[in-house]
């Protein structure tokens, strides 16, 4: 899945920025700003990744294999647990089953 990688919809100090940012987490049962999710890039920028503008290369080996090969950052394994559950709730699916 690829999703178009954007600045965070806010000015940093503002409690949107916060929220926004604290989004990959949910808030009790309630999730905010479904759309996005937020990632710290490698540099230290905090971007947002649109969710709702995300596509699929799927099955093109070739493309997926240079999109891996030339990667500048990997979410670590707690980001990514989060991260696919956000995806999931996106997308309508249960995160504890087949995605």
């Amino acid at each position: 899945m690829l999703a178009p990688l954007m600045k965070v919809p806010a000015r940093q100090g503002d409690d949107r920025y916060d929220r926004v940012m604290k989004s990959l987490h949910p808030e009790g049962d309630v999730w905010h700003y479904m759309q996005y999710a937020p990632l710290t890039l490698p540099d230290g920028r905090d971007v947002v990744a649109d969710l709702s503008a995300a596509t699929t290369i799927a099955p093109n080996r070739e493309a997926s294999e240079l999109l891996r090969s030339t990667a500048v950052a990997r979410l670590d394994d707690a980001t990514r647990v989060q991260f696919r559950a956000k995806v999931s709730f996106m997308f309508g699916r249960n995160p504890d089953g087949q995605l």
